[in-house]
């Protein structure tokens, strides 16, 4: 396991990292698609500014790329660097948490925050992919 002693990624918001986890859990997306993405998951009205803002932001640090989806809309994709930063942070909360995300603790975890979730009537967990930011979130709430 990698040790993260310090923040990989401190510039960053919530906002940013979880476009990154979207797009690396959804694949490439296009701009109003990513935008109801993240409506969804953040249960929020998102303003097509802030978005493109971000992923523009996103796209000049070499984390998110764009391409040409059809002749009228792009769509947008997580690079390797923004896949490799993604890893970081998450290496880096697992670690803050004493969770080991590459062996049999995280499986193990995730089934403990799945429980609880239920159990308090909060959402189900997203599709795999957006496990260890929701066991991240839910040991937060205890």
């Amino acid at each position: 396991m990698v040790a993260h002693e310090t923040h990989p990624c401190p510039e960053f918001g919530t906002f940013e990292r979880d476009l990154l986890a979207i797009l690396a859990c959804e694949g490439p997306q296009y701009g109003l698609e990513l935008k109801r993405t993240v409506e969804e998951r953040w249960e929020i009205t998102l303003s097509r500014s802030r978005l493109y803002k971000t992923v523009n932001a996103l796209i000049e640090r070499g984390l998110v790329e764009k391409g040409e989806l059809t002749g009228r809309a792009s769509h947008y994709a997580i690079t390797e660097s923004g896949e490799r930063l993604l890893r970081a942070y998450a290496t880096w909360i697992a670690e803050s948490l004493g969770i080991d995300i590459f062996g049999t603790a995280i499986s193990e975890e995730v089934k403990r925050c799945t429980e609880f979730t239920t159990d308090h009537g909060l959402a189900q967990p997203p599709p795999t992919g957006f496990a260890l930011v929701l066991s991240v979130r839910t040991l937060a709430v205890r």
